[in-house]
């Protein structure tokens, strides 16, 4: 399914009611007769949900309605799929709370999406649509990318998701079969470090918004891409330290990080601190970029996340997570399907993952970021 543009009459409708008339006009859908009782029942179910949550004065963030209300299980599902990574965590799994090292002296606010480069350009590019296919680990991994490239350079590169996408070869099969069926950004990036760069969109662009082909993962295309010029590179990358949040928020200061989520329960966000996710037994199952934190002035804090869901989705593409470091301790929980999706033999059955959806699970950073110097794309690459 396509993402479409909200028209400025509907924007606070969202967040309050609509028929399912009013929302198929929304976002342009429609549906043959066979299937339409199907996404009218899910559309009714999903309305209910949103209505009762905002109907709650405590609560501490909006439901809304977005292009996903009327979507199955299986297809919110398939906006995931971030493999996870065969990492372990050494440290008990029963503990409930993580106390951290001692915090630095950091700012009270980061945001990435105001920053500037040097030549007034932006530091974060537009928020993109992963559609139906679970390349989430691609997205997170060419956007940490092209945001230090960015700071770099001072010129934003719109970096290519399908190149990642197609190209990476998830070997071990944690968590997938690469390509929409699952990897890391992690793999991701060494994909980048090993091919010696990666194509931006204008020469391959994304074509994998209503998924690929039955029966395949859309690897099948990388053999295409051959000849892909190729414009920017790094020289490594850094996995930060497991669970915590110090060491996050100081990565951040130097740029956005790819960070691993549970994100199950967020189809229906709007806006506001999210904080409802499964707190015993978080799943990690997306990968997302951090561009940021705040604190508001009642002292509620929270990371700033940005989503490959389009921009009609949460905060125009954002969504902020409740960060409780470093006034409190981070809660966690335990991942009881630590190899549901990841598949790398000799892994743990279980592992302890901290912070509100799992945020400091698995977070990973580029260093060196550079724009290859190729003179292929000076040439048209058909795709």
């Amino acid at each position: 399914m396509r993402v479409f543009s909200l028209l400025a009459s509907f924007a606070a409708a969202l967040s309050s009611d609509v028929t399912f008339d009013e929302f198929l006009t929304m976002f342009g859908k429609s549906y043959p007769a066979e299937e339409l009782a199907m996404r009218v029942g899910l559309f009714e179910s999903a309305r209910a949900e949103i209505l009762a949550h905002n109907s709650n004065p405590s609560r501490k963030f909006d439901m809304g309605f977005n292009e996903f209300t009327d979507w199955t299980a299986g297809e919110l599902a398939s906006m995931r799929g971030r493999a996870k990574s065969s990492r372990t965590d050494t440290s008990s799994t029963s503990a409930l709370r993580l106390i951290a090292t001692s915090p630095k002296d950091l700012p009270k606010h980061v945001d990435w999406r105001t920053a500037v480069t040097s030549s007034g350009g932006p530091v974060v590019s537009a928020v993109k649509n992963q559609g139906g296919c679970g390349s989430c680990w691609a997205h997170a991994a060419t956007e940490v990318i092209e945001s230090h490239l960015a700071l770099a350079t001072g010129v934003m590169q719109d970096l290519s998701q399908q190149h990642m996408m197609a190209c990476v070869n998830n070997k071990q099969q944690c968590g997938g079969r690469g390509g929409c069926a699952g990897a890391t950004a992690e793999l991701g990036f060494q994909w980048v470090i090993d091919n010696g760069g990666i194509s931006d969109e204008w020469h391959v662009p994304y074509l994998m918004m209503n998924g690929p082909a039955s029966n395949q993962t859309g690897t099948e295309l990388c053999p295409n891409y051959s000849a892909a010029p190729k414009l920017a590179t790094i020289e490594s990358f850094e996995t930060l330290p497991l669970n915590d949040p110090q060491a996050l928020m100081e990565a951040v200061q130097d740029g956005p990080v790819a960070v691993s989520v549970d994100a199950s329960g967020w189809s229906k966000y709007e806006s506001g601190i999210f904080d409802g996710c499964n707190a015993e037994n978080p799943d990690i199952d997306h990968a997302v970029v951090l561009v940021g934190y705040g604190e508001d002035t009642n002292g509620n804090m929270w990371w700033t996340i940005r989503n490959s869901w389009g921009p009609s989705w949460g905060e125009n593409g954002f969504i902020r997570i409740r960060r409780n470091w470093p006034k409190y301790d981070e809660p966690c929980g335990v991942d009881v399907k630590p190899l549901d999706g990841s598949g790398c033999p000799g892994g743990p059955p279980t592992m302890r993952v901290c912070g509100v959806c799992g945020i400091l699970s698995d977070s990973a950073t580029v260093k060196g970021t550079k724009p290859v110097t190729d003179p292929s794309h000076h040439h048209v690459f058909v795709v």
